[in-house]
């Protein structure tokens, strides 16, 4: 008989009541942990923890599974695997509490331990990646928002949940925002703007660039410091980085006359007349008296004048003014201008026609009286 009944548990066929250990097992475990953590405190003598679960898995006989704990009718294995996996949904509803009431470090801490838990149960990665997010969160609220990027890029990392993306693009975008103000200082600036004139002045332009680059950093406001860099630019040849520097001096300080003559200039030195024409004008509009203005302006129709047939050509040569002269509309107007000259005053009522013929009257390609 003895060796009988050893054959049939060696070889699997337990006795019917052995099939409802497992069930029971784990019951007891859903039980156990229940009890331990009522109220969100541990009720187990001498613990009197209040992190629900970490006091329930370091119990008396029970312990974290092992391979030396995987056989046949263990009483350990099931109980604890089902209390560590109670456990890891636990401390993640946990942290939801704590971020809710601004614990912000503890609600980390409890992240951090259910991330652990879960990557040694092998849990599925949209649970470890919604964790990591949390925490995260957490990081965020807390202001430390370089650590909280790195646990949204964790996160990402695991599962790219949509959300948890646009997050990570926004810190991003809003840690370099604060570096750049808390960069700004505008007596280095100042510094640095007088070591770039003066190495201006010697002809270092390229050592001008640096301090110049380095102000403009320092002060973005300030469009003297613009100014500054687009005469640095036209002295390197970079006509349309001094552009960009004119434009942005003037949009900062619409008063500034020295935005215009800069603007002047470099559009002079692209041969752009008509432009650079416009941007002197401007200039004189603020201080009709100036010299620099005046003698831009001259210089403007002095070079406009030497060869009018090359100055069409480049005018051709702007998209804006091509795609003036490719309008079906606008070339049977201007074949209708050339028959009857008078008939333009009836379309110049019409704004949109109306800068379109300023335009091309600017470029040459049309005149008007």
């Amino acid at each position: 008989m003895e060796n009988n009944q050893q054959k049939r548990e060696n070889s699997g066929n337990f006795l019917p009541t052995q099939y409802l250990r497992f069930p029971l097992q784990f019951l007891a475990g859903f039980v156990l942990f229940e009890i331990s953590t009522r109220n969100g405190k541990c009720t187990r003598a001498g613990c009197g923890r209040e992190e629900p679960g970490k006091c329930c898995v370091q119990a008396e006989g029970l312990k974290r599974p092992t391979s030396t704990m995987i056989r046949p009718l263990n009483w350990t294995l099931p109980t604890s695997l089902f209390i560590l996996i109670k456990q890891r949904n636990c401390l993640y509803k946990n942290s939801s509490g704590l971020f809710r009431r601004a614990q912000y470090d503890d609600c980390v801490e409890i992240c951090k331990k259910a991330v652990e838990i879960g990557r040694e149960q092998r849990a599925d990665f949209k649970l470890i990646a919604k964790t990591m997010a949390r925490a995260g969160n957490a990081y965020s609220k807390a202001g430390d928002l370089k650590e909280a990027l790195n646990w949204y890029e964790k996160s990402v990392s695991e599962f790219r949940d949509p959300e948890t993306v646009k997050k990570a693009k926004e810190l991003e975008k809003e840690i370099k925002e604060r570096e750049r103000v808390a960069y700004i200082n505008p007596e280095i600036a100042q510094e640095e703007k007088n070591l770039g004139n003066e190495k201006f002045k010697n002809g270092n332009y390229p050592g001008a660039m640096k301090h110049h680059n380095e102000a403009v950093k320092r002060d973005p406001d300030n469009a003297v410091l613009y100014s500054n860099r687009a005469a640095c630019y036209t002295k390197l040849m970079e006509f349309q980085r001094a552009l960009d520097d004119c434009e942005n001096c003037i949009k900062r300080d619409p008063k500034f006359i020295k935005g215009y003559i800069r603007k002047g200039a470099v559009l002079t030195a692209m041969r752009e007349w008509t432009k650079a024409k416009r941007a002197y004008e401007d200039a004189l509009t603020i201080d009709p008296s100036n010299a620099q203005a005046i003698e831009g302006l001259r210089n403007c129709f002095r070079s406009n004048d030497v060869d009018p047939e090359k100055a069409r050509e480049r005018a051709l040569e702007d998209p804006e003014v091509q795609a003036i002269l490719r309008d079906p509309g606008m070339r049977l107007l201007l074949e209708q201008m050339s028959q009857d000259p008078g008939a333009v005053r009836e379309h110049l009522q019409n704004p949109d026609i109306a800068a379109k013929l300023l335009k091309l009257r600017e470029a040459g390609i049309i005149q008007m009286r």
